[in-house]
């Protein structure tokens, strides 16, 4: 796969793809429903794939000094440090941006509903390395608003936060005064890891921690004109603190269904068990000097389980529910990544008749942790899972 896809597919891994404009655009499918659309409009341009379902942006210009998407650029100058472009056109490109955007909105107004005024977050830079062993840039500029649409967890239409960028690909000189870019993409933001819709402060810290914070190899991403308020987050390290979070009930909630659907999954009719219920948490911090400011959050639920054919006694059991990258926003609130699927842990009922990924007592929860770097990682837990 050419160079021209790299950007939007390494977005689209944790992003709903909205839209892309281009000259003569093609189209590759990435994740699911989702869609990337790219454009070749300079005989420079890497080769793409072969289908053509995107929308289309149009090549409205820009304020001074960028005109927006163009096929007349001069790739042999591409910008690769934000640094080297003036104000008047980090202005333009702003301008151009939220043109671009406000057009879409208008187009989808179906999906986007009551939409209030785009504020502007600021941007990510990211510098490719190029398989010809060159660089190539992109530029992702973020707005946030408010507005009604579908969430997709309830199936309502609701009242949300909506946060969305605006992807330029090759900064590139048309002249002395003038810039453009090769193509552009409208991507709403989006985990498609979460079982729930974020909220603004939490969807761009998610944003920052995904790109900025996370090393790819042959990517530096970097913020710029107050995207960097994102990176300001901490650590959650009390479980005071965490269960103190409004977001935690939320967090919770999904622990729960995490474990309903794990056992619906693996157990026949024939099974009984009570609803989940909360034991407690604990905190263990990573071993990667890019997630100090993050941690693991694990959340502890008991419920007990039954047969009807007489092959294991009601049986109380502990479940593990693990939450990576668990951080306090710098607005103060509580996020996470993504939930494992799958319970930690395993043990097995009645004689070996059923094999179940939880364990019989709290302390065989932590035995789990209990090797070396394992158990020196628990930073804090519960004062309901501390055992002798």
């Amino acid at each position: 796969m050419k160079r021209v896809l790299v950007s939007c597919l390494i977005a689209a891994m944790f992003t709903g793809l909205v839209a892309c404009g281009n000259n003569g655009a093609t189209t590759d499918g990435t994740n699911g429903s989702e869609t990337v659309t790219t454009s070749d409009s300079d005989a420079n341009a890497e080769d793409q794939a072969d289908t053509d379902n995107g929308e289309k942006t149009k090549d409205n210009k820009g304020g001074s000094g960028f005109v927006g998407q163009s096929s007349e650029l001069n790739y042999d100058k591409m910008i690769i440090d934000y640094n080297d472009i003036s104000d008047e056109v980090r202005n333009g490109m702003k301008e151009y941006g939220e043109a671009q955007l406000k057009k879409f909105i208008e187009e989808n107004s179906s999906i986007y509903e009551n939409v209030g005024d785009l504020n502007y977050e600021g941007i990510i830079w990211q510098v490719n390395d190029t398989p010809e062993g060159g660089k190539s840039s992109d530029l992702f500029m973020f707005f946030s608003t408010t507005g009604t649409k579908l969430d997709e967890i309830s199936g309502e239409k609701k009242e949300m936060d909506i946060s969305f960028y605006v992807d330029m690909v090759y900064i590139c000189p048309l002249d002395e005064k003038t810039y453009g870019c090769s193509e552009v993409c409208i991507y709403e933001n989006k985990n498609i890891n979460a079982e729930f819709a974020y909220s603004r402060s939490q969807m761009l810290t998610y944003y920052y921690t995904n790109m900025v914070d996370q090393k790819k190899n042959g990517y530096v991403d970097e913020a710029f004109d107050g995207f960097e308020r994102y990176g300001e987050y901490k650590a959650v390290t009390k479980v005071v603190d965490l269960e103190k979070a409004p977001f935690f009930e939320t967090m919770k909630q999904v622990g729960a269904q995490n474990i309903d659907k794990y056992m619906a999954e693996n157990f026949v009719e024939n099974i009984h068990y009570t609803e989940p219920e909360y034991v407690g948490s604990f905190i263990r911090k990573y071993d990667n000097e890019d997630k100090k400011e993050r941690t693991e959050t694990h959340i502890i639920y008991k419920l007990v389980f039954s047969d009807d054919d007489g092959l294991c006694e009601a049986t109380e059991l502990y479940f593990d529910e693990g939450f990576d990258d668990t951080c306090f926003t710098v607005d103060g609130e509580l996020l996470y990544h993504s939930s494992c699927d799958k319970p930690y842990g395993n043990m097995y009922l009645g004689d070996s008749a059923y094999e179940v990924r939880a364990s019989d007592s709290i302390d065989k929860i932590f035995r789990l942790y209990d090797d070396g770097e394992l158990h020196e990682a628990v930073i804090d837990l519960s004062e309901s899972l501390k055992v002798n």
